[in-house]
């Protein structure tokens, strides 16, 4: 119990407020290099202000998955909604035993039904599949080539993040992609800033692959006022 205890608050609150500084002085250096002027929207909305709001909180949150990637812990939200942060292995198992479970589901579903109307309920089912996605594209299901990205940094070792969202893996890492379009592609890794910040990639059913690469600068704990030149 002690070292799920371990992985579930693995920082302290120490740790935890390093984060949180970091991120705020790599906000504020963003910000004073960035000319936004002082947008204020006709409901008397402070645009700039939610921009800046939003922004913030995405920068917070890719250093926390940051913070916890090196360490090799990644955001995993279980059957309750709950947030932990557990190793790929663990995330592994986790969605291993939830795949075991639905089969048991099913061979429980086989076991109440005679053979023969179990076969068909498992065809209608694929039949309902195939109809969904003959209406939604438009045309039958085919086989499309599987797409996916490969995201590189130098040095290693960066969260990965897929349209906002952690990827649960950390640089050099192939993320598979659920539908082709434009993706935006960043890392983070605490202490350095990347460059880019982000890159899109656009993928296609004749282009599946793609490529993001970043180069990781080292942070000095001195440049925060430095950079507002």
């Amino acid at each position: 119990m002690a070292a799920e205890e371990n992985l579930s608050n693995p920082l302290s609150p120490e740790e935890e407020e390093q984060i949180r500084e970091e991120a705020r002085r790599r906000l504020l250096a963003e910000n004073e290099h960035r000319n936004t002027g002082n947008g204020i929207a006709s409901d008397g909305v402070d645009v700039n202000a939610e921009l800046r709001r939003a922004r913030r909180l995405r920068v917070m949150r890719e250093e926390e998955d940051a913070f916890y990637a090196e360490r090799g812990l990644f955001r995993y939200r279980n059957h309750r909604g709950e947030t932990e942060w557990l190793t790929q292995d663990e995330i592994a198992k986790r969605k291993a035993s939830h795949r075991r479970k639905r089969s048991g589901l099913i061979r429980r579903i086989q076991r109440r039904l005679p053979s023969g109307e179990f076969f068909g309920f498992l065809a209608v089912v694929g039949l309902l599949v195939a109809g969904f996605l003959y209406f939604r594209d438009g045309r039958a299901p085919a086989f499309r080539p599987a797409l996916e990205i490969k995201v590189m940094s130098n040095p290693q070792g960066a969260a990965v993040f897929l349209d906002g969202v952690s990827a649960n893996s950390t640089t050099d890492a192939v993320l598979p992609v659920a539908k082709a379009g434009p993706h935006v592609i960043s890392v983070a890794r605490p202490g350095f800033r990347a460059v880019p910040s982000s890159i899109i990639v656009h993928l296609t059913e004749g282009s599946p692959q793609g490529m993001a690469t970043f180069t990781l600068y080292p942070v000095r704990s001195d440049t925060a006022g430095g950079m507002a030149e």
